[in-house]
């Protein structure tokens, strides 16, 4: 494993020169050229020595006063007051508090078009600077625009040699190279480095900066032939205008070194490192945070290399500068800590490992629990993206330790049960219900919290000599946190769902214990990937059980997870839809794990991979000639924490809401979509387009499904027998607007096609759409999973309305739904994503509240599944059974009539 840190100059940080382009407007505009009353500049200059001295939060209340003063005293129609707000907001930015930005930089953006026109620089740069936080935000949609537009400006009031037009030619290939377009990306940074090499030589800092970004690319693309010529050509010039013991210099041997050790050029990249290391310890001695970092790459490298013993003293030092300079809650501490217990377990020294590790995972939870509720769905995912690697190391060390120590399978567990489905935690819905709410002071509140989180969240992040530096002692720390918490638990009052969404409390597996009654287990199943060398699967598997007497979580170690996810799972598939006796897929899917469930009758199973692409029920035990329904009665989690999150007594069933039998070929004419909306339907609905293996779709029409009218038909009937409200929506009336609109049905069943795309086709003739590649949409799996609804043909066209993806599902009003029903075809299906389960419309379903959600896994005939849905209703509305119990009674009673796992094992169940 390593990691390479890059040091660019900071011109080419889309902040920082935004921050000085903005200086040049305030020290050069309108501030200089007009009478400003003292208060107000005393005002403005505090807030600028502040920002300069690095004190964000404390130049805020300053840039406050001197704005609201400027607006009341003298005018909010001038460039001097669209130039402080635009700071200000480059400042929220700055500090990640992307809900104030937002609104400030539109102020701006508007002031400066209205005061200097839309061709005016000063307009471009507001719009650039919220282009980048739409960039931040993962908005590509509403960011690509305002990039485009920026740049235009530049060039018609610039002309396509200046600089400022360079840079944000380069401000654009950074968005197109993060969206993946890299094609788009290099000739843009092309473009740039020949403006900057015509106006201001080869012997410029922008020029050398310039080569480093589009080698970057060229690596990130793969093409190290290309990549190595420009990261060699800004070393030899950096070298010649900045001296050899230059920090930048450093930078650049750091870049050619990272590119040395990717194409597995140890020698060089060494040689590289270590001059690097050197010059950075000239600059800033033994104690500073980059010598640290140096020592680190030159560390990970002689891992890599296999030389641990070199690699050792130098983590081990690396360790003792970052926690004394950045404390022990940093991120590149524990970055180091699990760096060192790597080198530990690859020297299969096991027992030095386990503190190492174990203080790794314990500071990677911390950080989940400070970051997590703040982030935006992008930043979100990225951070769960990065902090995967602790895991994975991790996960390595207890498979090889477990025989050894098997309470170190506790540790997994405790782990799983904080970790687990960290994407779908409704952050997202949660912040819109408490926009929308109408109530000031929850809204007040939330945004004081939220800005709060963010601000604690960059404290972990800095050196304790920047916290010095800032005036943030221990004392400060902790009465920062106090006033959070305060005001957490009074927005929890006001607020369910926040108090749901942020509820931190930790449960070990001894609480999931103390839940089991004898002859019961839980299961808790984790995949990962494993990159270890000499490693034939590249997937593993694993199964930790718990039971009422285990000492310990027992662990079953599933080499073969490559072989399930591809090959078994095909074979199971077949078989199912063949109707044929499968005697093949227990074994590699069950047995090892029922090894250790002897004596169980029930199982709380929490599944992960390709075990939510099956129904373990329809498992044919060859030996005893039963299914796994007849031995086991198994009860899908999402999370085996679920069995002691705090419930609610289930109130009585007031509410049904019954949609089926779309008009999917005549559009609705009730409502068009939001600009947000439609940027979403077009993504999602483009690549239905582009699958043309989709059943229902034959690029003219839609097939109708007449039989869902009759399923919709029968449920009411059981609701009416039942005496419970329901209504039913059915052809026009069963629209996308109508889903969006309901508030907390107590059941919600739709009956409709229902699609999950495993990829976007890479041989389609559109590869485009909203300037992203379509391999940029398939990273997006919750745009490739939904409902069809009215008007869906139209869709699939234009963007308008018709298809509900899984991605809009996580934001339905479905907080207090006690079941969502989806019968339609393959919505249990997803992609598949270590600790997260399966993307699609199950996990969205359950994000936007739903406690179960029923759903198939394939399709089956229209008779099956009418007679499953009447089952499953009489049994629990009529008859009053546990929801659960209804389920399990439906399909044993329609076995009797269908007794091929095809027709009865097509729906899952998955809740409390």
């Amino acid at each position: 494993m390593k990691y390479v840190f890059v040091f660019f100059p900071q011109w080419m940080n889309p902040m920082k020169h935004l921050f000085f382009t903005l200086f040049l407007l305030i020290s050069y505009g309108t501030i200089l050229a007009q009478e400003i009353p003292e208060e107000i500049l005393k005002a403005y200059e505090t807030a600028e020595n502040y920002k300069e001295a690095g004190k964000l939060m404390q130049a805020i209340p300053y840039y406050k006063q001197a704005i609201s003063l400027y607006a009341r005293k003298v005018s909010k129609q001038d460039q001097t007051y669209a130039t402080a707000v635009n700071n200000l907001a480059l400042l929220y930015q700055t500090l990640g508090d992307y809900d104030n930005a937002e609104p400030l930089y539109r102020t701006a953006s508007e002031t400066y078009k209205s005061v200097l026109g839309k061709d005016h620089p000063y307009y471009a740069t507001s719009l650039m600077g919220l282009a980048v936080l739409y960039k931040a935000m993962g908005a590509y949609a509403d960011a690509e625009p305002l990039y485009l537009a920026a740049c235009e400006i530049y060039k018609t009031a610039l002309g396509k040699n200046h600089p400022d037009y360079a840079t944000s030619l380069n401000n654009l290939a950074a968005f197109y190279s993060e969206i993946g377009n890299y094609q788009r990306a290099k000739s843009l940074y092309q473009e740039s480095l020949e403006i900057i090499r015509k106006e201001l030589g080869k012997e410029h800092p922008y020029y050398t900066s310039s080569l480093n970004n589009l080698a970057e690319l060229y690596k990130t693309m793969g093409d190290y032939d290309s990549a190595k010529p420009l990261y060699l050509e800004a070393l030899e010039i950096d070298k010649k205008i900045l001296e050899e013991n230059h920090p930048d210099y450093a930078t650049d041997l750091n870049n050619l070194a990272g590119l040395c050790n990717e194409i597995g050029d140890y020698e060089n990249a060494e040689l590289l490192y270590q001059k690097a290391l050197e010059i950075l310890l000239a600059n800033f001695g033994k104690k500073h945070p980059n010598y640290a970092t140096a020592l680190q790459n030159l560390a990970n490298l002689y891992s890599e290399m296999g030389n641990f013993n070199s690699a050792k003293p130098l983590l081990l030092e690396a360790i003792e500068i970052q926690k004394t300079a950045l404390g022990k809650t940093h991120p590149d501490y524990a970055q180091s800590l699990n760096n060192l217990a790597g080198l530990y377990l690859d020297m299969d020294d096991l027992p030095r490992a386990e503190p190492l590790f174990a203080e790794t995972i314990e500071l990677v939870k911390m950080q989940v629990e400070a970051l997590l509720p703040s982030l935006t769905e992008a930043q979100r995912e990225a951070f769960v993206q990065s902090i995967q690697v602790y895991f994975r190391n991790f996960y390595i060390f207890a498979i090889q330790y477990y025989e050894q120590k098997p309470e170190i399978a506790g540790t997994w567990f405790n782990l799983q049960l904080t970790t687990k489905a960290m994407l779908f935690r409704a952050s997202q819905k949660m912040h819109n219900q408490i926009i929308q709410s109408g109530n000031q002071t929850l809204i007040d509140q939330y945004k004081a919290w939220k800005s709060q989180k963010i601000y604690l969240g960059k404290l972990l992040e800095m050196s304790l000599e920047e916290k010095t530096e800032q005036g943030i002692s221990p004392e400060i720390e902790r009465q920062l946190q106090e006033e959070t918490d305060r005001l957490e638990k009074e927005i929890s009052l006001q607020s369910e769902i926040f108090a749901n969404t942020n509820r931190t409390r930790r449960y070990t597996w001894q609480d999931i214990q103390k839940q089991l009654q004898p002859g019961e287990a839980a299961v808790e199943i984790v995949r990962f990937t494993n990159f270890q060398k000499g490693q034939p699967d590249s997937v593993k598997y694993i199964a930790l059980v718990v039971k009422p007497q285990s000492q310990y979580p027992e662990m079953v170690v599933l080499d073969n997870g490559h072989e399930l996810e591809t090959r078994s799972l095909t074979y199971y598939r077949n078989l199912i839809r063949a109707q044929r006796e499968d005697t093949y897929s227990y074994a590699k899917y069950w047995q090892p794990i029922q090894a250790g469930l002897q004596g169980v009758r029930k199982v709380y199973f929490s599944a992960d991979g390709v075990y939510n692409s099956i129904n373990l029920l329809t498992l044919f035990n060859p030996n005893t000639r039963q299914f796994l329904a007849d031995e086991l009665d198994i009860q899908m989690l999402t999370n085996t924490k679920d069995l002691v999150k705090p419930k609610t007594a289930p109130k009585r069933l007031d509410r049904g809401v019954l949609i089926g039998f779309p008009d999917y070929n005549n559009a609705p004419t009730d409502s068009l979509p939001t600009r947000d909306e439609r940027s979403i339907d077009l993504l999602a609905n483009q690549t239905v387009r582009l699958d043309t293996t989709q059943r229902f779709f034959n690029g003219n029409s839609i097939s109708p499904l007449p039989g869902t009218k009759t399923e919709v038909g029968n449920i009411a009937q059981v609701f009416t027998q039942a005496q419970i409200d329901h209504a039913a929506y059915l052809e026009d009336d069963a629209t996308e607007s109508l889903v969006k609109s309901l508030r907390y049905p107590d059941v919600l069943h739709i009956s409709t096609h229902g699609f999950f795309m495993a990829d976007v086709p890479k041989d389609t003739i559109q590869k485009r759409l909203l300037g992203m590649d379509s391999k940029v949409l398939a990273q997006n799996p919750l745009l490739r999973s939904g409902l069809l609804l009215t008007g869906a043909k139209q869709a699939l066209e234009t963007g308008s309305e018709g298809i509900l993806t899984a991605y809009e599902a996580m934001n339905l009003h479905l907080d207090y739904t006690r079941l969502v029903v989806l019968s339609a075809c393959e919505t249990g299906l997803g992609e598949i994503r270590n600790g997260e389960g399966v993307y699609g419309l199950q996990r969205a379903f359950q994000t936007a509240g739903a406690q179960t959600v029923l759903m198939s896994l394939w399709k089956v005939s229209d008779e099956a599944t009418q007679e499953m849905m009447s089952l499953f209703y009489d049994y629990w509305l009529t008859q009053k059974q546990e929801i659960h119990q209804a389920f399990r009674n439906a399909q044993q009673q329609l076995r009797q009539k269908h007794p091929e796992p095809y027709f009865w094992g097509a729906f899952v169940m998955v809740g409390e």
